[in-house]
């Protein structure tokens, strides 16, 4: 193998060849998102617990707490047993995604350097992030927290 001047990168010792199937898979089918249907767990979680933070509760009618921002939650003696993170639908712009994506890192950061929540996950509600029409903005959104997951 050569580099764009000539000059030689690397050498191949060896090459081994496979026979492909007789019935090849069409090319479509290597981008085809695919679900596995999973059960529910019988014993539902007892959310009196839980803390949900953003613009407004994504869940309604739950007897989790609601906070405006994790700054109002760690005011007060509030210990979660689990933090759910529901950004706002709506502006689908880059400078939506952007900011979004900035306070997402923020809460992040915020979150692993609270003590109080060193044994609480963090959990990021994104709606429309893997669809046939995804929302850029909470695909970017999911893209961070899988990042940031895969760091932990």
């Amino acid at each position: 193998l050569f580099d764009a001047e000539g000059g030689p990168v690397a050498e191949v010792g060896e090459l081994a060849m496979r026979t492909l199937a007789a019935e090849p898979q069409p090319a479509a089918d290597l981008y085809t998102l695919r679900w596995t249907p999973q059960q529910l767990p019988g014993d539902v979680p007892d959310l009196a617990g839980w803390a949900t933070l953003g613009a407004t509760a994504p869940v309604p009618d739950t007897p989790a707490r609601h906070y405006a921002s994790l700054a109002d939650l760690l005011a007060t003696d509030h210990q979660p047993t689990a933090v759910v993170y529901a950004p706002a639908p709506g502006d689908t712009t880059p400078t939506a995604a952007h900011r979004a994506v900035n306070d997402l890192l923020t809460l992040l950061q915020q979150h692993l350097a609270e003590p109080r929540l060193a044994d609480t996950p963090l959990l990021v509600l994104t709606r429309h992030a893997h669809t046939a029409e995804p929302d850029p903005v909470h695909a970017a959104l999911w893209g961070l927290a899988r990042s940031a997951q895969a760091e932990q």
